[in-house]
This record gives C-alpha cells, sequence and structure tokens, in this order.
C-alpha cells in the first residue's frame, strides 16, 4: 500500500494526526491530535453543561409531564452555547478533513 494512501487512512479511521506521526511527522501530528481531542473535550462539556442545566430544571420543577420535558429540551437546543456548539463540530470536522488530505499530501511527497 502506498504511503499516502495509508497515512490519509490512519488519519481518517484512526484518529487525525496518526497518519503524520505515521510518516514520521511526529511534531506535526501531535499537535494536529492536541487540536482535535481539545476540541472533542469542549464539545463534551458544553454537552454535559447542558445536560446538568436541564436535569436542575427538571428537579426544580418537581412532577414534570413529557410535554414540560419536551419545552426544557427546546429552549436548551436554542441557548447561545448551540451555536458555540455548532462551531465547535465544525472546527472539528475541519480539523480532521485538514488531517486527512495533509497526511496524503505528505505521504506523495515522501513517494515521489
Amino acid at each position: 500500500m502506498k504511503a499516502s494512501l495509508k497515512a490519509s487512512l490512519w488519519s481518517a479511521l484512526v484518529f487525525p494526526g496518526a497518519g503524520q506521526i505515521a510518516l514520521g511527522r511526529r511534531s506535526r501530528g501531535l499537535i494536529i491530535m492536541a487540536l482535535t481531542a481539545a476540541d472533542i473535550i469542549l464539545i463534551i462539556a458544553m454537552a454535559v453543561s447542558r445536560a446538568m442545566r436541564m436535569l436542575n430544571e427538571l428537579q426544580n420543577a418537581g412532577q414534570t409531564s413529557l410535554d414540560q420535558i419536551n419545552q426544557i429540551a427546546a429552549r436548551a437546543s436554542q441557548e447561545n452555547s448551540s451555536s458555540l456548539t455548532t462551531l465547535a463540530v465544525a472546527v472539528l470536522l475541519c480539523l480532521w478533513v485538514f488531517a486527512v488530505i495533509d497526511a496524503y499530501r505528505l505521504g506523495r511527497d515522501r513517494e515521489g
């Protein structure tokens, strides 16, 4: 298998930056991995924070109906933090695509 294909598969299927490391570009791969991991941690933290706010609101409401739960969930999804979540997911997607393309280009340079 060609180095370019192997590296791009590593970055696409294992973790962004893994292909760069497989090609010997360790610092470049670690930077991509660190940025990706930080973004994933941010997304998870925002999701947990939103879930905790929803749970607190449900507890404060006492006995709740399914309609009240739906209303609380709808309000939570329309908060300002949802646009930040969307941005964080877009950044994650861009990092992933960049890592795959970069690994492929580095592999092509190595091949010829």
